[in-house]
This record gives C-alpha cells, structure tokens and sequence, in this order.
C-alpha cells in the first residue's frame, strides 16, 4: 500500500468515525479523496499540514 493509499484511507476511517450514519457525506468524502490522490502523490508536503483531515471536516451552522 503506498503512502498516499495509507493517509487517503486514514482520513476515510476518521470521517466515518466522527460523522456516523451520514453515508452521503461518507461517499461524497470518498469520492473526493480518490480524486485528491494523484495530487497528493505528486506533492507530498500537502499531508503534512494535515490538509486531507481539513478538507474532510464538513462546515457547521449553529
């Protein structure tokens, strides 16, 4: 498994973790993260800063 499979499927597991039973945003999660994965093997410096986790928090309204 490369490194980018391994942060792509780390960030998976912590948005199903925090955000049970909404599998939309499960699949939209997934979907954007497999598309994100080239990106990130080409420019590795983008999980350092935590950038895939961030992307994934969805925005809240109170």
């Amino acid at each position: 498994m490369t490194p980018t499979r391994t942060e792509i499927d780390a960030a998976y597991r912590q948005v199903m973790q925090r955000n049970p039973g909404e599998s939309e945003f499960h699949q939209a999660v997934r979907e954007v993260l497999e598309s994100l994965g080239p990106v990130i093997a080409k420019h590795p410096q983008y999980t350092d800063g935590e950038i895939i986790r961030r992307l994934c928090e969805p925005e809240r309204q109170i």
